[in-house]
């Protein structure tokens, strides 16, 4: 039997039709932007764990007003980020042997010509040239045209950013994305459903049992994962409907939430390992050593962490096998890799910086 008409829509890419239980956000947004170019290329900072509709609600706005979004997660240095920017205008630019001022120069150009305001920045905690917000903060002053900048990340941005920096963002809005509630990821599951699913596929008492789950940690992100795998199995098994067993068997597999006990339980620097393994994992299900220690020091350098020796945190690593909360496995070859048995990479990212960040203000009080 067929359940899903339209897959798209579980798609974590997915834009709405229209947003739910963030319009109060989204208008606060065009409010900070609007009144911002009055008084000369604002910011705004929009700060919230996995889930809680961050990229989607600016996103949403995007389609409002000409803008340019950009991924600091998979442009972490400051030429990707322009090029990138700049390429989302005109893809046939050429770039080669710019410098960095040449670059900013051409983009203030291309932001004149298209008359475009906004620069969208997610993910800008894994932005590894930070002096980027500074200068595009400045750029007016510089180039004769500046940008009104929208900083997405999961934890407030001074947290990661130096001194000078944090001062160039004094104007800056920040808008706070609350977890969802159980109601209101009801909503959002029968939004999904109505465009995905076909009529008479589902009922609320499904709805409820995964509301119920995903408002332990208010992820709308992961209601909508449970959602389209209970799905898939339900058709896969030849079922006309989802039933609440297809939802519990999806949530005993994927897991429903990171225990933040058991992670308040490690120190810092396993922690440290622990994200730059999830964030690996974002893009493939296992990672070498080797690429651990690559993110681990990146992240060390994000949040001002004192690195450990390569030597220490192989041992760390394998402490955390042994302790199970992480996995490891050899391949044919007899190397090894790791793998998190956490919920999802994401999830489990915001649970480890909300950890970090509160421990810092405990340092620094």
């Amino acid at each position: 039997m067929r359940i899903i008409k339209n897959p798209e829509p579980f798609a974590s890419s997915y834009l709405p039709p229209r947003v739910v239980h963030r319009e109060r956000e989204l208008e606060e947004l065009r409010d900070a932007i609007s009144e911002g170019l009055k008084i000369g290329w604002p910011g705004v900072t929009v700060v919230g764990r996995s889930g809680t509709g961050k990229t989607t609600l600016v996103k949403m706005y995007l389609r409002e007003v000409p803008g340019i979004y950009v991924s600091c997660l998979f442009n972490p240095r400051e030429g990707e980020v322009l090029k990138t920017a700049i390429r989302r205008v005109d893809a046939h630019i050429s770039l080669r042997g710019l410098s960095r001022e040449k670059m900013l120069s051409v983009f203030a150009g291309l932001l004149e010509r298209y008359d475009i305001n906004v620069l969208v920045l997610d993910e800008v905690q894994g932005l590894r040239d930070k002096d980027l917000i500074y200068r595009l903060t400045r750029m007016e002053e510089h180039c004769g045209r500046g940008v009104a900048l929208v900083l997405i990340s999961p934890y407030p941005v001074y947290l990661s950013l130096p001194s000078h920096v944090v001062a160039a963002l004094g104007r800056f809005t920040e808008i706070r994305m609350r977890p969802y509630t159980r109601e209101q990821l009801m909503d959002i599951l029968r939004d999904r459903a109505s465009e995905a699913l076909y009529a008479g596929a589902w009922d609320d008492e499904v709805m409820e049992e995964i509301a119920r789950v995903a408002a332990e940690t208010g992820d709308a992100r992961l209601a909508i994962e449970i959602l389209a795998k209970a799905a898939s199995l339900a058709e896969r098994e030849g079922e006309a409907r989802i039933t609440r067993e297809h939802v519990m068997r999806v949530v005993a597999k994927v897991g429903a939430a990171v225990s933040a006990s058991m992670l308040a339980g490690l120190e810092d620097d396993e922690l440290i390992i622990l994200l730059a393994l999830l964030r690996i994992m974002r893009r493939k299900s296992e990672a070498r050593f080797v690429e651990i220690l690559d993110v681990y020091n990146v992240v060390c350098e994000e949040i001002g962490h004192r690195k450990s020796a390569r030597s220490t945190v192989h041992r760390k690593l394998d402490d955390m096998v042994r302790k199970g909360l992480l996995g490891a496995e050899r391949d044919a070859s007899g190397g090894r890799f790791y793998y998190a048995h956490l919920a999802t990479p994401e999830e489990g990212e915001e649970v480890i910086l909300a950890i970090l960040s509160s421990r810092v203000k405990e340092r620094y009080k």
